[in-house]
């Protein structure tokens, strides 16, 4: 994996844990922005972390508006052996 998308995916984690978890989508990109990451890095870092099972996108209502969030889950533990 190229290194400034791992880069990107650290933020992206840092950034969840920082805010308690879940935090607006628009308001994420907007901080991986003002880092200089790329939109591109941006959404494969978020693609790749979502596939990996580390977050996921929900929808809420807010003030009678759809809002995206990025939310952090809990690590999961393979019991299988």
């Amino acid at each position: 994996m190229p290194p400034k998308l791992d880069e990107c995916k650290a933020f992206i984690l840092r950034e969840l844990i920082e805010a308690g978890g879940v935090m607006p989508m628009h308001m994420l990109d907007a901080a991986a922005r003002a880092q200089d990451y790329s939109f591109a890095a941006i959404k494969w870092a978020k693609r790749t972390l979502k596939d990996e099972g580390r977050i996921r996108h929900l929808q809420r209502k807010i003030n009678g508006a759809d809002v995206w969030h990025t939310r952090l889950l809990p690590p999961t533990t393979d019991t299988k052996k």
